[in-house]
This record gives C-alpha cells, structure tokens and sequence, in this order.
C-alpha cells in the first residue's frame, strides 16, 4: 500500500475576543489541517496548529506553502504504516528550522496515517 495524495486545507477563524499573552495579541485560531490517501482507499487526517499560519501573515502562509511543496514528495509513494520512516525524513528536511514553526506542517503529515 502506498500513499497517493497529500491534501492541505487551512481553516481560520477570528476569535469573538481577541487574547492576550505576555508577548502578544492572539485575534485568530487557526489550523492546518493534512488528508492523506492511499492506493486502497484508506485516508488518515492530521493537523498542526501555530502562530505561523495567522499571525505572520501573507509571509507565514507563504513559508508553509513552500514546506508542503518539499514535504509532498517525500510523502507521496510511501508506505503510510513507515510513519518512523516519514518522520525523519521530515525531520531531516526541517532539522536547521528555528523555533518549530516549520516543523508543525511535518507533524500534520506524521499524526494522520490511516
């Protein structure tokens, strides 16, 4: 069995009031949200959550956009049961990231075999 498809969908909803923290205001909840499929018809969905998907903006969006394209063949053809196999290949690809942010998408990927 293999995977065949690695979709992404980010939901985001402005909170009713806005919260704050010691370092900053929090007016969103957002979520990446990871379906994948496999050759048999099996999907596993996954998702990752973070300050990059709302609070950088355009610039943060993009940055995750970029990270799903060098993820997504490193997914597709897989077996979806090889998640230790996956994540350090995933990991490999994020190793020098700073602060976790650009890992949270390779979590997503990781946390929805099916």
């Amino acid at each position: 069995m293999k995977i065949t498809t690695l979709d992404t969908y980010v939901l985001s909803v402005p909170l009713p009031q806005p919260v704050r923290t010691s370092t900053s205001t929090i007016s969103r909840v957002s979520e990446l949200i990871v379906r994948l499929t496999t050759d048999a018809g099996l999907v596993g969905i996954g998702e990752a959550h973070g300050p990059f998907l709302s609070q950088a903006g355009p610039e943060g969006m993009r940055a995750v956009g970029q990270i799903l394209e060098r993820v997504t063949p490193l997914v597709v053809g897989q077996d979806p049961f090889g998640v230790e196999r996956i994540w350090q290949d995933l990991f490999a690809l994020t190793y020098t990231s700073v602060r976790g942010s650009p890992r949270s998408p390779g979590s997503a990927v990781s946390s929805s075999p099916p």
